[in-house]
């Protein structure tokens, strides 16, 4: 979710947001009803200016989580926002098989959003790397450009994402022929299949990325709660990947791995807490220090 703040006269009461789907791989952002009117004596802001030629990024929603794009409708004052997570997204100006070829010919992850005029080249959290995707696109004649969004964790409903751990071109594929829109966010170690506002329709995923032969273990779904007693995500890790220790992983976990790129073990993913810290108690004890993260 895409937020922006600004000062209101004291009689002017901020309304409430609604998120809504419009057409095909867009997430518009909307105001359910105007602002109240001022009152004589109270002076009125102007409207902000329109936001130049913002497009999408990868980001949650009912279905698909990528090829969602963020407009700007509306000011909204917001207080207390949650911490938010920031992307870098580089895309194109234009779209087409021959484009995406191309692109691609660079990053293999580049995907064109369904019903839309522009092809997400990367989608980075290292603002250097964007700006260089961008400077190495527009030396090959592709114009593009970089849009930066703040996406609050936990703001956006609906709130439960199906990702897979690890980021090889290899693994993407495969998820690609379950979910073509899948994306895997730079340097964060998994792919996001997708998000929904119901875990019933991430858990259908999930089990139809299991049936294409992607491991049960490198899946998980990702929830908003943190709590010990509500859905959530985490995951048990082991640090080092050195095949000696995933041997010792293995004999107390035999399904344990190394997501790609990675420098930990992944023992196990769990919905809740208490079970993670079951399994990290029990490679403990069995003298491998583990640790547990969120997703």
């Amino acid at each position: 979710m895409v937020t922006a703040a600004m000062a209101l006269p004291r009689n002017v009461q901020p309304q409430p947001w609604g998120a809504q789907l419009a057409g095909a791989g867009t997430l518009v952002l909307v105001a359910a009803s105007g602002l109240a009117s001022p009152s004589a004596g109270a002076q009125t802001l102007p409207a902000p200016d329109a936001p130049q030629d913002r497009h999408s990024q990868p980001a949650d929603s009912d279905s698909a989580l990528v090829g969602r794009a963020f407009e700007f409708r509306a000011p909204s004052a917001v207080s207390g926002s949650p911490v938010a997570e920031r992307y870098h997204t580089v895309r194109t100006r234009q779209s087409g098989p021959e484009l995406l070829a191309q692109v691609r010919s660079l990053n293999p992850k580049a995907f064109s959003p369904q019903g839309r005029d522009f092809i997400q080249a990367g989608l980075f959290t290292q603002l250097d790397n964007a700006r260089e995707l961008v400077k190495t696109l527009e030396r090959r004649d592709i114009p593009a450009q970089m849009l930066t969004v703040n996406v609050p964790i936990g703001a956006l409903e609906p709130g439960y994402r199906v990702r897979v751990s690890g980021d090889s071109d290899g693994l993407l594929e495969r998820v690609r022929a379950v979910v073509p829109k899948a994306f895997a966010p730079e340097s964060r170690g998994f792919i996001q299949a997708g998000a929904f506002a119901s875990r019933t329709n991430a858990r259908e995923l999930a089990d139809k990325l299991q049936h294409q032969g992607i491991p049960s273990q490198r899946i998980a779904i990702a929830g908003q709660s943190q709590s010990d007693s509500q859905p959530g995500s985490y995951r048990v890790r082991v640090n080092g990947s050195a095949s000696e220790r995933l041997e010792r992983v293995r004999e107390v976990v035999p399904q344990a791995f190394v997501p790609d790129g990675q420098a930990f073990i992944q023992a196990g993913v769990f919905d809740h807490r208490t079970n993670a810290r079951k399994l990290a108690d029990k490679l403990e004890q069995n003298g491998i220090s583990a640790q547990i993260s969120t997703w």
